[in-house]
């Protein structure tokens, strides 16, 4: 099971989604959940990859310059 959580982590880690800010999906309300749970689901990957020692990129920032 551990091997299997690994391969997902890796296959489905996408650190672009980044951490959160307050200003992402200002002005740009038709995605704001789909940006939610794009960004929730790589922060937990990138936890449970960390408890795993599993090596991932760090999650990229978010551009506060919309």
């Amino acid at each position: 099971m551990k091997e299997k959580l690994a391969e997902h982590i890796k296959k489905n880690y996408e650190p672009k989604h980044g951490k959160p800010n307050s200003s992402y999906s200002q002005g740009n309300c038709d995605d704001v959940f789909s940006d939610g749970f794009n960004r929730g689901y790589a922060i937990a990957l990138s936890e449970c990859a960390e408890i795993m020692g599993v090596e991932v990129p760090p999650l990229e920032p978010q551009d506060t310059e919309y």
